[in-house]
């Protein structure tokens, strides 16, 4: 198989995808995203720019996320509930699985295909609130409609005594899309007759493509196996890829850090915020204002036809391979290194609400000291947000979020849930924190497509801040 199409394949199927366009630390995530009204750490403005507006922040010079890691592995069809049938039982035995049981576990999947997702991104950020103005850096990755066929999942469980063929036509459609920003934001204090105090606030960012990857056609069969047990392939497979490099006859990862060869562009983020009272807080946002250019795309066309030949899969016994080097054809496509792309950031918006407050239980200690409060603080947060466009963690489905922060065991040690409902990717979380005068630590889990045992994956953000 061409270095090319592994080294395109490899980065559909394994580049990270963002939750949600915009930030996603781990406070954050274990609110279930509902943290626009909230976010008061040096990535305040990646949620709404007019919060640097706001004098509220326990920090007075400076603000800084060190990077905030996240994390995630997901798909279509395989929830925990389904899971647990192919793992040993309580007493690890091994399940065993008739075709009954095999037809049962996949009379939930369609014909079209078992697509994966995966997850994960890095973010850092830098405010100085008397400036009222942050500095924050993302990168990470959006991967779309990467479908395995549903034969394999079959020939995993049953081998390929039943499976018969692999058919590529669910590859078709799928696409990563990795890029980095650096946003720079600035808010502005204003004076309205309502509220306590009130900023808008704006973030321009500039956006650098790190790779680009899909596949328009693909047909044919990766596997074809006849009555006699022989095992042959005719497949096609035309994809458009670009990355530091891809001109070049070789994949080198290294060439990811020459930026400036896939493609940039410029977006910006309005936003309005509004304290009411001590207790509420309440903003507005309209982010990804702009677009970004893919370039130098390279079209190339992959196809190869095997020979029937012995050996088999699964329950035929070892897997015999044959050698693709005696099969493979790959040539340049009608738009060799000229196409362009148009990259999909669709704007949102976004309208966020905080109250926080606190609640009159007992303390846990009678005692003087650490665990001794006279209530226990609580948070209860929302957002409703609408994207205006498909991609990139956006969708046209609206969106709510919902969070809860309480910390019954003293003011240092937060506990989170939340959930977001609608959009693309259903999620649950949990969450806990540490936080000691100018040091936070959060940490947070959550499940993706779904709730529970329905859930289809899961997420994992690590995220840490310094306050002076």
């Amino acid at each position: 198989m061409p270095k090319r199409l592994i080294a395109a394949l490899f980065m559909i199927g394994s580049w990270p995808v963002p939750a949600v366009a915009g930030a996603t630390d781990a406070r954050a995530l274990s609110l279930g995203n509902a943290y626009s009204a909230l976010a008061d750490e040096a990535d305040m403005a990646a949620w709404n720019p007019a919060l640097l507006g706001l004098s509220r922040s326990k920090a007075k010079i400076l603000l800084f996320t060190a990077p905030s890691l996240h994390l995630g592995v997901g798909n279509n069809f395989l929830s925990y509930d389904s899971i647990l049938n192919l793992l040993p039982d309580a007493h690890g035995n091994p399940r065993s699985l008739s075709e009954a049981n095999v037809k049962v576990l996949l009379s939930g999947l369609t014909e079209g295909s078992w697509q994966l997702a995966l997850d994960g991104g890095l973010r850092a950020a830098l405010a100085i609130p008397l400036l009222r103005t942050s500095i924050h850096f993302q990168a990470d990755a959006d991967v779309q409609g990467i479908g395995l066929p549903r034969g394999l999942l079959e020939l995993l469980l049953s081998g390929n005594t039943s499976v018969k063929q692999l058919p590529l036509e669910t590859l078709a459609g799928g696409k990563i899309t990795s890029l980095a920003s650096v946003g720079i934001s600035h808010a502005i204090p204003i004076p309205l007759p309502f509220g306590r105090q009130s900023a808008v606030g704006v973030t321009v960012r500039y956006l650098q493509g790190l790779a680009y990857a899909t596949i328009p056609e693909a047909s044919g069969s990766l596997l074809s196996s006849d009555a006699d047990g022989k095992i042959s392939s005719n497949a096609y497979v035309r994809y458009l890829a670009t990355w530091p490099g891809a001109t070049r006859n070789t994949f080198d990862l290294g060439q990811l850090l020459q930026l400036g060869q896939v493609g940039s562009g410029v977006a910006a983020d309005l936003g309005f915020t509004n304290q009411w009272n001590e207790h509420i807080t309440w903003g507005i946002t309209v982010g990804n204002l702009g677009y970004l250019r893919w370039h130098k795309v390279k079209d190339r066309i992959f196809t190869t036809y095997i020979e029937p030949f012995g050996g088999g899969f699964g329950l035929n016994g070892p897997a015999k391979l044959p050698d693709f080097n005696q099969a493979k054809k790959e040539i340049n496509g009608p738009q060799d290194g000229k196409s362009n792309i148009d990259g999909g950031y669709p704007p949102f918006g976004r309208l966020g609400f905080a109250w926080s407050g606190a609640l009159g239980f007992p303390p846990i200690s009678k005692e003087p000291g650490f665990w001794n409060t006279p209530a226990m603080p609580i948070t209860l947060t929302a957002d409703l947000q609408q994207g205006f466009g498909t991609g990139y963690g956006i969708s046209l489905n609206p969106e709510l979020r919902l969070g809860m922060e309480a910390r019954p065991l003293g003011a240092f040690l937060p506990l989170r849930i939340g959930t977001t409902l609608g959009g693309n990717r259903p999620l649950a979380a949990v969450g806990i924190g540490l936080d000691i005068s100018a040091f936070r630590l959060d940490i947070a889990s959550g499940t993706m497509f779904g709730i529970l045992g329905n859930a289809k994956g899961s997420y994992f953000t690590l995220t840490s801040s310094l306050l002076f």
